[in-house]
């Protein structure tokens, strides 16, 4: 808070000098009138000292009343907390990763993957985010700059009143510049302290305490990798493969293609990802095949035990989860014309005129999901859905997510 302040004492003005000029005759009888009322000043100057101090003192009582005291008023100190956290994309917890391990080993080997070959800040460095933590009657929101990787500091300094504030909460880390922000994190939680919050966000292995009064563990190791997963910052591989063989869901691509051996022809083909808002292009990116991830992989046989795929990537987006100035969070599914676009294109030569001609040999475009909350309290949502050939079905390309929410925001 900002106080007056005062920018010095008080000095008056030095009052005009006297006209002492006149004529000779006027000197003299200056000096016969000075001289006589010396005399005057002599006999009675006990008197005249103590009316001089009387007539003081009243002109000091006088100003003191005319000029008021001011009195600043009494600040509240604030306490000042560093929230440091190592940012890394979407991941699931080592012990649900053991255990998918056994249910879903595809998808399994698919996270490993990732993990293995990506660093865990892909996507998160160099990145302008906000931490906002807004409850009831508080709305705390700090801006700052995440480093090459992924490791971002906020200051905050706040006042002891609002320290005290105990109710649910909701914590949000959200990227861009302005609002609608683009929701990376979002936690509801339960009953507690301002305080007791931010010390946990403040903390190295701190915890949320949920609203069913679950605590989730705000840090996880990604890889060997000690960090913050953003939920809604995904990352992951695309793999192609020839959709020909009607006994089984996805076939090896073929030895050759326009006369290039396999995975060589890979370069001719490439794949783009956009996303809309409400009818406008938020992003877009294109990729192209990876061979290093390929030679690893025995291209596919160590993911999916068919061989002769392409991965493509690693590709990476935020969700269609976004959050607006008065708090609200909601999904780019509750406005008009929402979706992601996944597009891929061959490049082949025209053997009539030579040139090279693109064209698209696989298009899927879905609308974001909706809001999930994960034991009521860990938001997720806005999330990407694509065809998977190798299953036969469509995914939500996210860690975490109930496929079955229709919300699309939450207030």
């Amino acid at each position: 808070m900002n106080y007056p302040v005062l920018a010095g004492p008080f000095i008056p003005s030095t009052p005009d000098r006297l006209n002492i000029n006149g004529s000779a005759g006027e000197v003299n009888h200056r000096q016969r009138f000075l001289g006589k009322t010396a005399e005057y000043i002599i006999m009675w100057r006990p008197l005249i000292a103590i009316v001089a101090f009387m007539i003081a003192s009243m002109g000091v009582s006088l100003h003191a009343a005319l000029i008021p005291v001011i009195i600043p008023p009494v600040s509240t100190p604030c306490l000042n907390y560093s929230i440091s956290l190592n940012l890394t994309y979407a991941s699931l917890p080592n012990a649900v990763l053991s255990k998918l391990n056994e249910l879903n080993p595809v998808l399994y080997r698919s996270i490993e993957l990732v993990a293995r070959t990506v660093p865990p800040w892909f996507g998160l460095g160099s990145e302008n985010l906000s931490l906002i933590v807004y409850g009831e009657s508080i709305h705390i929101t700090n801006w700052a700059v995440s480093n090459s990787t992924g490791g971002i500091e906020w200051h905050a300094c706040i006042g002891r009143d609002e320290l005290n504030a105990v109710g649910p909460w909701t914590v949000v880390i959200g990227s861009g510049d302005r609002y609608p922000l683009s929701v990376l994190f979002g936690f509801r939680t339960g009953n507690e302290s301002l305080r007791s919050l931010l010390g946990n966000l403040s903390r190295v292995g701190g915890v949320l305490l949920g609203e069913n009064n679950h605590t989730y563990n705000l840090w996880h190791r990604v890889g060997n990798h000690y960090g913050v997963p953003m939920p809604m910052h995904v990352v992951l591989y695309a793999w192609l493969g020839s959709d020909l063989s009607p006994r089984r869901p996805v076939s090896p691509l073929p030895t050759y293609f326009d006369g290039a051996p396999f995975p060589y022809y890979g370069k001719y083909i490439d794949l783009r990802l956009f996303s809309v808002v409400n009818g406008s292009v938020e992003s877009s990116a294109s990729y192209g095949v990876n061979l290093t991830v390929g030679s690893m992989t025995g291209f596919g046989l160590s993911i999916y035990g068919t061989q002769r795929l392409l991965p493509y990537g690693p590709l990476q987006y935020n969700s269609m989860l976004f959050i607006y100035g008065n708090g609200t969070i909601a999904s780019a599914s509750c406005l008009g014309e929402s979706f992601y676009d996944t597009e891929v294109t061959l490049q082949f030569i025209n053997p009539a005129y030579g040139n090279y001609i693109t064209m698209p040999i696989y298009n899927y475009r879905s609308p974001p999901t909706g809001i999930a909350l994960i034991n009521g309290s860990l938001i997720s949502g806005g999330y990407l859905t694509e065809y998977d050939f190798y299953n036969d079905s469509s995914i939500v390309e996210a860690p975490l997510f109930n496929a079955s929410t229709s919300a699309c925001k939450l207030n």
